[in-house]
């Protein structure tokens, strides 16, 4: 999980990184996905959180991935790693959002 750099810099909005660190480093980007803690986002697109997928507590829950907001970002975000997502919840997420990886 990153910070993404592109929003208010005075507020974290926590991603998640879907491509590969080989991807990133030959690109100097990365693709993600968005997670956020607003409840009137609760649908189909959305993917649940919670402090037990990662290796460390969420900063804020509930929250949950938007998992059709997927974005791309600079390799500024590189050494940003806020937490990391246990990968059986990260593969869950993959499967949802329909990657093959």
């Amino acid at each position: 999980m990153y910070s993404h750099p592109f929003h208010d810099p005075n507020e974290d909005h926590p991603f998640i990184v879907l491509s590969s660190s080989i991807a990133n480093d030959k690109e100097n980007t990365f693709v993600g996905v968005m997670i956020t803690t607003s409840d009137h986002y609760k649908d189909e697109f959305s993917f649940p959180v919670s402090s037990a997928m990662f290796e460390k507590p969420l900063r804020k829950e509930p929250c949950h991935v938007r998992m059709h907001l997927i974005t791309t970002g600079l390799d500024e975000c590189k050494g940003a790693t806020v937490n990391r997502m246990k990968k059986q919840y990260f593969d869950q997420l993959m499967r949802s959002i329909d990657c093959q990886y």
